[in-house]
C-alpha cells in the first residue's frame, strides 16, 4: 500500500492533518459551551479578572487552531511537501496560548480543590456514614 500523494512520502503527515482537522472541529463546540456556561451560570453578568482572561485566551486559542488548520489545508491542496515559513510560528503561538488558557483554571484548582479531589483524599466521607434523618419504611416480603 503506497502513501497518499503529496504528503511527503508517509502516513504521519496525513494522520497529523486529520488530527488537526478534528481538533479544529472540536474547538468550536468547546468555545460555544464555554459561552453558554457564562450565560447560564453567571446569568450574563460582566466577566472580571481571571474569567475575562480565560475567555479571551480561549477565543484566541480557537482562532489559532483554525488558522493552523487552514495553513495545513492550503498546503495539502497545493501538494507542497515543505511547510510555509509562518506555519511554525503560528503553531508555536497556538501551543503557548492554549497553555496560558489552562493556567487560570490551574491556579484556582490549587487554591480551592475540586470535590472529586476532596472525595479521594484518603479520609472517609462523613456524609456516607450518617444515619438518615428519618427512618425509611421497611417492607417485608
Amino acid at each position: 500500500m503506497s502513501p497518499p500523494p503529496g504528503h511527503g512520502g508517509g502516513y504521519f503527515p496525513a494522520v497529523a492533518y486529520w488530527n488537526l482537522a478534528v481538533a479544529a472541529l472540536a474547538a468550536i463546540p468547546s468555545a460555544l459551551t464555554g459561552l453558554l456556561a457564562w450565560q447560564f451560570e453567571l446569568e450574563g453578568r460582566a466577566l472580571k479578572g481571571i474569567l475575562i482572561l480565560h475567555l479571551l485566551l480561549g477565543c484566541t486559542s480557537v482562532l489559532l487552531i483554525i488558522a493552523v488548520w487552514c495553513t495545513h489545508f492550503r498546503q495539502r491542496q497545493r501538494g507542497e511537501a515543505s511547510a510555509s515559513r509562518y506555519r511554525w510560528p503560528l503553531e508555536l503561538a497556538g501551543v503557548l496560548v492554549i497553555t496560558l488558557t489552562r493556567l487560570p483554571g490551574w491556579n484556582s484548582e490549587r487554591r480551592e480543590p475540586s470535590l472529586a479531589r476532596r472525595r479521594h483524599s484518603g479520609r472517609p466521607n462523613p456524609a456516607i456514614f450518617r444515619e438518615p434523618s428519618s427512618p425509611s419504611p421497611r417492607i417485608y416480603v
